[in-house]
């Protein structure tokens, strides 16, 4: 029998590596401090189309300057599956949120309806003095971030560059409240990752994926695409299947199928995560299942 399975984040395996025989990471952050780097760009590129300026963000954010962005927009009224009512700015600005959580894939167009308020709420006045785990956008940064598409309003001539405020805590190998992931895993990593998550995006799953490869290690590598909006909306099945074919892989040695992640013609196409979704969870019409397509 093997010692221990990780059921989480990845960093653990890294900081840890004798300790741990495979991990299985459920809509993971894999892309660690990039995810709050999305953050910072949702905010910032939506405030740039809309015309509405507030970096940092005042307690008035929520309430007062989101409302004017969403109008302005063209998103206020937008909801999943129901008339596209987003403008040109709108239309541009979803354009750029899909590219930065994964890029054009299955059911990007309702996720982004069904998350399109939420990153606002992420952003809050700066407290001095506070942690990282209090105040994450102390670690995020777009100086080096080109946004796409840039036409027809030209975003990276006008939106506003933010530096990262703690630049050591970011570049830091160190096991802190936002621990860094470096793409170094030296046993079996079986993944799954909603598609249409926008908390904790597929974007991670492209990033760690990247990484991976950047250091010789797609061997130990395994990611599966859900075809999920909501975060960690996974069926039972879809959970079961994936830690049993973990097992088999680290005790038998025989590692597991899953989808291609980085090439974003394969995520693109209509099919894209039918392969490991739970048909049955489709059919029952659980959860945010029947934002998708159904599968061929």
């Amino acid at each position: 029998m093997f010692r221990d399975v990780l059921i989480g984040g990845t960093s653990s395996i890294e900081q840890f590596p004798r300790y741990y025989d495979g991990a299985l990471p459920m809509c993971g952050v894999l892309g660690d401090h990039e995810l709050f780097d999305f953050f910072l760009d949702y905010n910032l590129v939506a405030q740039e189309l809309a015309g509405v300026h507030e970096y940092p963000v005042t307690e008035n954010y929520a309430t007062v300057t989101v409302p004017k962005i969403l109008e302005n927009l063209g998103l206020t009224g937008l909801t999943p599956g129901g008339p596209d009512t987003a403008n040109e700015r709108g239309k541009q600005f979803r354009a750029i949120a899909v590219n930065r959580s994964g890029g054009p894939r299955p059911g990007d167009a309702a996720a982004f309806a069904y998350w399109k308020s939420f990153p606002f709420t992420l952003a809050t006045p700066p407290v001095p003095g506070a942690t990282l785990a209090e105040n994450p956008d102390q670690l995020s940064t777009n100086l080096l971030t080109w946004y796409s598409p840039n036409r027809p309003f030209n975003v990276n001539a006008g939106v506003q560059r933010v530096r990262a405020e703690n630049l050591p805590a970011r570049l830091s190998n160190r096991l802190t409240q936002i621990p860094r992931v470096n793409g170094r895993p030296g046993v079996p990593v079986l993944s799954l990752h909603g598609l249409g998550d926008m908390f904790v995006p597929f974007s991670m799953e492209q990033i760690y994926a990247s990484e991976v490869a950047w250091h010789r290690r797609s061997r130990f590598l395994v990611q599966r695409a859900i075809r999920t909006v909501e975060h960690c909306e996974f069926s039972a099945a879809e959970a079961g299947t994936a830690w049993d074919d973990l097992v088999r892989w680290v005790e038998r040695g025989k590692r597991p199928g899953g989808d291609v992640t980085t090439k974003p013609r394969v995520v693109a196409r209509s099919d894209y995560g039918c392969r490991y979704s739970d048909r049955a969870a489709y059919d029952a019409g659980a959860g945010t299942r029947r934002l998708f397509p159904a599968c061929p």
